[in-house]
């Protein structure tokens, strides 16, 4: 309508580019904004994996070290004289190996040792379990209370090689053309972006929309009373300067300038963007712990399937005890 002269400017949300200059003018730029991929959130971490969390790789290989150890000096010292053993282990004192399973695991010993060497050692090992039991419990109760999510996606790079189909709109397909996404991009309509965008929430959809900071951000404000919240990338993929267009010839240019520079310099623009892109004013983040509720049992269920795991071990070992002791009275 401007180049037909049916229409003098544009207001609205109107991007420049080398295509419109060449038959429109356009005002000074007055709003800013990156194009980003709404991506799924990351997959929760299973129920095995959150009794792992409490520690991190290295504290697990060491708690490992230090029982691995205590088994090979077991070991050896058991092919040593009778008076070595009592002198480590106690007077008395069988199933060593079983012993120090139980003071790991936080049970208690029906005998300990009487001497004063043997005794030290089984007060600095139970003085070691003890603050390792307390700490992994602590932790371990704080991550089971939270919904904990696997990292997100950070690049286009990342998406791409986890085979994620990009959606976005005509206009976005004609100026973006990454040669890293060909044979990867879909064309949607606004309606069909933020049906898109409501199965994001899912962590298994494998598409990434493209979109602005300004319009994700909106969309967290309206959803926040559902508790849903869409997430993106880190990188941006382009930035948008937001302008108004006018034809070639319009003398409405210099003033248009001025009051636009009024506006900015007032600080008006940025307190009409903060209205509904703000996401402090969120009632809900997905990404936060809510308040304090009762453990269910989709939070212990790590600890069931760990217990069933162990019941279905001690049961074929049992089976296999009963076996061999037949075999051996035929």
């Amino acid at each position: 309508m401007i180049k037909d002269l049916k229409a003098n400017l544009t207001v609205g949300y109107f991007i420049t580019s080398e295509g419109r200059d060449e038959h429109m003018k356009s005002s000074d730029t007055y709003y800013t904004s990156n194009l980003i991929w709404a991506i799924p959130p990351g997959e929760e971490y299973s129920s095995i994996e959150k009794l792992l969390m409490p520690f991190e790789s290295t504290v697990w290989i060491c708690f490992l070290i230090v029982l691995i150890v205590a088994f090979i000096v077991i070991k050896v010292l058991e092919c040593c004289h009778q008076n070595i053993k009592n002198f480590v282990f106690g007077r008395n004192i069988k199933n060593v190996t079983l012993n120090v399973v139980n003071i790991t695991l936080g049970g208690s010993l029906h005998k300990v040792p009487v001497r004063n060497f043997a005794r030290t050692l089984f007060i600095l090992f139970t003085f070691y379990c003890f603050i390792i039991q307390n700490v992994y419990r602590g932790g371990l109760f704080q991550f089971m209370r939270m919904t904990l999510r696997k990292p997100l996606i950070s690049s286009t790079e990342e998406l791409v090689n986890k085979d994620f189909l990009f959606y976005m709109y005509p206009t976005a397909y004609n100026v973006l053309k990454l040669d890293i996404l060909k044979g990867r991009t879909r064309i949607t309509d606004p309606k069909g972006l933020d049906r898109l965008l409501d199965k994001s929430t899912d962590p298994s959809f494998k598409g990434a929309m493209l979109t602005s900071e300004a319009h994700l951000a909106n969309k967290n404000i309206e959803a926040s009373p559902d508790n849903k919240y869409f997430y993106s990338t880190k990188d941006p993929i382009m930035t948008q300067n937001i302008a108004i267009y006018m034809h070639k010839e319009s003398c409405f240019s210099d003033q248009i300038n001025l009051i636009l520079k009024g506006i900015i310099n007032g600080g008006l623009f940025n307190k009409w963007v903060k209205q509904y892109t703000d996401t402090d004013a969120l009632m809900h983040k997905a990404s936060s712990p809510e308040g304090h509720r009762p453990i269910n049992v989709d939070q212990l269920l790590g600890a069931f399937q760990l217990l069933g795991a162990l019941l279905f071990i001690s049961s074929a070992v049992f089976l296999i005890e009963i076996i061999l002791r037949k075999m051996k009275k035929n």
